[in-house]
């Protein structure tokens, strides 16, 4: 086995330490794009949620319309 001088160990714990850097960020990438992607389905499903309408919603709106146009109508 070749024997390390000191300047190829340091070589080899600086690279180390730069692979141990880009890794901690890639984590902290995927984490984030997790929780983006997490809060970007909480959105859509929050906004579906507000959009939908009951049966009985749409039968309110339906009686709603059907009696302003009576007035209308009647005008």
């Amino acid at each position: 086995m070749l024997a390390l001088t000191d300047a190829d160990a340091l070589w080899l714990a600086d690279t180390d330490a730069e692979w141990l850097a880009l890794a901690e960020i890639e984590a902290e990438f995927w984490l984030l794009d997790a929780e983006a992607e997490a809060l970007w389905l909480a959105l859509t499903d929050a906004e579906a949620e507000s959009l939908a309408l009951t049966e009985a919603d749409a039968l309110w709106l339906a009686d709603t319309d059907a009696e302003s146009l009576a007035l209308a109508e009647a005008l």
